[in-house]
C-alpha cells in the first residue's frame, strides 16, 4: 500500500507545475522514506525463483516505478539547472548526484528481482551524465548518509557503478555474491577514470562506452559517435590484490570485504570479478522466429523419468489406503487399474534456441508460458529432438523486458543415468526412494563420478544407499551445490 501511494504522488509531483528549487525540496524530504520502504520491499523479490509470483512481480514493479519517478523528479530540477535557474545555483552537483543514484537503485532492483534493465533505461543513464559534465559537476563529492556503501560518492562516481554493475554479470551471479559484489564495487567505484577520447596505446585497460545507444557497450566492430572511455586498472588491480591477500591468509572482514562468503567462496568470486569487468557480456544472439525448440526437465523427478527412471510415486511402499483402492479396483474391474501418468516427453518445457557454441547454450522460454520455477545454479536435463538427454547447469537466468525468461545452460559432458536412492531419515527411521542422477567421471579424472539428489535432502538422513551405481561404486560426501541439487562424490 505504501508503495503504491508513493509511487502515485511522485507521478502526480512530476506531472504538477512547480519552482524547481520546491520540487528540488520535497523530493529531498521524500528520499528518507523512500529509501526506508524500498529496503522492506526488496525483500518480497530479492533472490526469488523465476518467473516471478504475481505478488513478487507487483513488488518488483513497483519499486522499479518509485526509483524512476524519483530520478524523473530530480531530472526536472536538473534541466532547471542547465537551464540557467539561479535558485539551484549551489546545488548542481547534488541534483545530478541523486537523479544518478535513483537510476542506479532501479537497476539494483531490477537485478535483485532478476530482470533485465530495459534498453530505453540506458539512454536515460548517459544523458544524465553528461549533463552532470555539462554543468561540470561529475567529479564533485557529495555526502548521502541514506547511501550505506560510503559516505560520499562522486556523480561520475555513481556513473560507473551503473557500469561495473552491468559488467559483472549480475544473472549469474547468487544472492549472497550480488550483495557482495555490490560492496566491493561502491567501495571502488571513485578508482574508475572516465575519459571523454581514446587513450593512447598502452596498457590501460578500458571499457568503452557508447553514450548514444541503447546499450551501454558498442559492438565490438563499430566505433561510438558519442563515447567514453573507462579505465579500470585501479580496480583490476585491488581485485588481484585482494586474492592474494586472502590466498596468503588474510581474512574477509581484514579487508575490508564483508563476512557474507567465507575466504575460498571470496577468492573465487574475485577471480571471476576480475574476468567479467575485462570481458563485457555478449548480448543474446539468433532469431526468435523460428528458432529450433529443445526440451527442459528442471526438476530431480522429471530428469529421473526422462533418464528411463520409474517415476517415484508408483514405488512407495504400500500403505492402508493404497491397499483399500486395490481391493476396490479388482471388485468393480476385476484388475488394478493402471494409472501410468503422462511421459518423460509430454512434460519437458519447450523452450527456443537462441545461440549455441561449444559448452553453452543461450535459451529462451516465452512469456506466460506454465514452467516450474527456476534459480541460477539449477539442475536440468535437456533434450534435442532425436538425442539423447544429458544434463546441463543453468549459469545465468534473467526476465527480459518482454516477459520472457533468457537462460544459459553449461551442459555436463557424460551420459547421465537414473538412479533410485534410497534415505533413512533422522527423526522416523523410516526408508524412502529418492530420484537422483548419476554422472560418471570426466575423461581425464579431473571431475569425479557423482551422484545429483534434491537440495537440502543430505541433511535430513541419517544414511543414503544407491545400489545400482555402476563399478559397485558407492556414495559419498557433496562437493557442490546449486540451486535444487546436490552433487555426491561417489567412490
Amino acid at each position: 500500500l505504501m508503495q503504491e501511494t508513493l509511487g502515485s504522488q511522485l507521478s502526480a509531483l512530476n506531472r504538477f507545475g512547480l519552482p524547481p528549487r520546491e520540487r528540488f525540496k520535497i523530493l529531498e524530504t521524500l528520499r528518507k522514506p523512500i529509501f526506508a520502504i524500498e529496503t522492506e520491499s526488496a525483500k518480497r523479490y530479492e533472490g526469488r525463483p523465476l518467473p516471478l509470483a504475481p505478488v513478487e512481480r507487483k513488488a518488483l514493479e513497483l519499486s522499479c516505478r518509485i526509483w524512476r519517478e524519483l530520478a524523473t523528479g530530480y531530472l526536472h530540477c536538473l534541466r532547471a539547472c542547465i537551464d540557467g535557474d539561479a535558485a539551484l545555483g549551489e546545488h548542481h552537483a547534488k541534483i545530478a548526484h541523486r537523479a544518478l543514484t535513483s537510476l542506479r537503485l532501479e537497476q539494483i532492483s531490477r537485478y535483485r528481482g532478476g530482470a533485465m534493465v530495459p534498453q530505453a533505461w540506458w539512454p536515460l543513464l548517459h544523458a544524465t551524465f553528461v549533463a552532470a559534465e555539462q554543468l561540470g559537476v561529475a567529479a564533485t563529492a557529495i555526502s548521502d548518509r541514506l547511501l550505506a556503501d560510503t559516505r560520499e560518492s562522486t556523480p561520475a562516481g555513481q556513473y560507473a557503478m551503473s557500469v561495473l554493475l552491468h559488467l559483472s554479470r549480475p544473472h549469474e551471479l547468487t544472492r549472497s555474491q550480488f550483495a557482495a559484489v555490490q560492496r566491493w564495487l561502491a567501495r571502488w567505484r571513485e578508482q574508475v577514470r572516465i575519459h571523454p577520447g581514446a587513450l593512447p596505446a598502452g596498457d590501460a585497460r578500458c571499457v568503452v562506452i557508447d553514450l548514444g545507444g541503447t546499450q551501454p557497450l558498442p559492438a565490438a566492430s563499430v566505433a561510438p559517435a558519442t563515447g567514453r572511455w573507462l579505465v579500470l586498472d585501479t580496480v583490476l588491480g585491488k581485485i588481484k590484490q585482494r586474492a592474494k591477500d586472502l590466498r596468503e591468509g588474510k581474512s574477509p572482514e581484514e579487508l575490508h570485504l564483508g563476512n557474507l562468503l567465507a575466504v575460498d567462496a571470496c577468492v573465487t568470486l574475485l577471480q571471476f570479478l576480475h574476468s567479467a569487468l575485462q570481458a563485457p557480456p555478449s548480448m543474446p544472439s539468433g532469431s526468435r522466429n523460428g528458432a529450433p525448440e529443445i526440451g527442459i526437465a528442471s526438476t530431480l523427478d522429471r530428469i529421473h523419468h526422462l533418464l528411463g527412471g520409474t517415476p517415484i510415486q508408483s514405488q512407495q511402499e504400500p500403505t492402508t489406503l493404497s491397499n483399500r483402492k486395490l481391493h476396490e479396483q479388482i471388485a468393480i474391474f476385476g484388475h488394478v487399474v493402471r494409472d501410468s501418468g503422462p511421459s518423460a516427453e509430454e512434460q519437458l518445457e519447450r523452450w527456443q534456441i537462441l545461440a549455441e557454441a561449444p559448452g553453452k547454450l543461450r535459451l529462451r522460454l516465452a512469456a506466460d508460458v506454465p514452467c516450474e520455477r527456476l534459480s541460477c545454479r539449477s539442475l536440468i536435463a535437456i533434450k534435442k529432438t532425436g538425442d539423447s538427454p544429458c544434463l546441463a547447469i543453468l549459469r545465468s537466468l534473467a526476465t527480459a523486458e518482454d516477459g520472457s525468461l533468457i537462460a544459459t545452460a553449461q551442459p555436463l559432458s557424460g551420459k547421465a543415468v537414473a538412479v533410485t536412492a534410497i534415505g533413512r531419515e533422522k527423526v522416523t527411521g523410516r526408508s524412502q526412494p529418492l530420484a537422483a542422477a548419476f554422472l560418471p567421471a570426466a575423461g581425464d579424472g579431473s571431475v569425479p563420478a557423482s551422484l545429483f539428489i534434491s537440495a537440502g535432502t543430505l541433511s535430513r538422513l541419517a544414511r543414503l544407499d544407491a545400489a545400482d551405481l555402476p563399478g559397485g561404486l558407492k556414495p559419498g560426501p557433496a562437493f557442490d551445490r546449486g540451486a535444487n541439487f546436490e552433487r555426491l562424490r561417489c567412490e
